[in-house]
């Protein structure tokens, strides 16, 4: 009989089940379902769903970093329009400005890019004034634009947020002075394909672990979608630390863990398939 690992393996290989969207998970609030892991098959365009998760995965992991969701973003500038109050209430139980960093998902139509604040001074730390703080803005695209008017959108909101929640504590409007911008932290990998998505969640983790972007379009072909379920599955983020195993030939080899077993080898034994589905919290 088949299980439902089995057809998860199926749904992000090449043999696709379009027939099937039962949960198989709920974290967040955010429901993933078998049609949603089927957007990390190679050459899909990945959805909210699992972007979500794996943002809530790093913002349990790196506590000092703000994530925001997907949409926030587009409720920001909805319709095309920037109005801050459409997020306004989104960071009700946050002070983002004791944060290390923010990252802000960028989703214009059928493409996902990131925008990083860094709050840090240069030193590494944050010691902000009461209105005067460094605030640096970068860009990553895996096509490598400019980005310029959602860099504007990241500061201009970044300073809405400062009056509105902390302006009336400090007796002063923020100080933008020592805000600068970039397009990228540093050489960001190219795209190919539908790849954008991978390249975006990839470039936050990174990030969040103070790694360069070392990894190359292969992996985000086929690796890194695979490890992906996994993380989504086994709610655990895999360490980067170790870019050295990164080789090409690491694309499509097992990561040492059970369920990776399973979607890479979809005969792999039923006593393999019951310890990664207890792996992964039952199915």
């Amino acid at each position: 009989m088949e299980t439902m690992l089995c057809r998860v393996c199926r749904c992000v290989g090449f043999q696709i089940c379009d027939k099937c969207d039962k949960w198989i998970c709920d974290r967040w609030n955010i429901p993933i379902s078998l049609h949603d892991l089927q957007t990390l098959r190679p050459g899909a365009l990945l959805n909210d769903e699992v972007i979500n998760v794996f943002f809530h995965l790093l913002a349990s992991k790196y506590p000092n970093i703000h994530f925001c969701q997907t949409t926030f973003h587009r409720l920001l500038t909805k319709n095309g329009q920037y109005v801050y109050e459409g997020v306004k209430r989104w960071t009700k139980k946050v002070d983002v400005f004791t944060k290390d960093m923010i990252m802000m998902p960028i989703n214009p139509p059928g493409h996902w890019t990131l925008v990083v604040i860094d709050l840090r001074s240069r030193d590494g730390n944050f010691h902000p004034s009461p209105s005067r703080f460094e605030a640096y803005f970068e860009y990553d695209d895996s096509l490598h634009g400019e980005g310029l008017s959602y860099l504007n959108d990241a500061r201009r909101w970044l300073s809405d947020e400062f009056n509105a929640k902390h302006s009336h504590r400090v007796g002063a409007q923020v100080d933008t002075s020592a805000w600068k911008s970039a397009r990228s932290y540093g050489p960001v990998p190219l795209q190919r394909g539908m790849n954008c998505g991978v390249h975006m969640t990839r470039n936050a983790h990174y990030r969040a672990q103070g790694l360069p972007l070392s990894y190359t379009a292969d992996h985000a072909d086929n690796y890194f979608r695979k490890r992906h379920v996994i993380e989504i599955l086994e709610e655990s983020l895999l360490d980067d630390s170790d870019d050295s195993a990164l080789t090409v030939e690491a694309v499509d080899r097992p990561l040492g863990i059970a369920p990776l077993r399973c979607l890479v080898d979809p005969c792999a034994s039923s006593a393999a398939m019951i310890s990664a589905s207890s792996a992964a919290g039952g199915f």
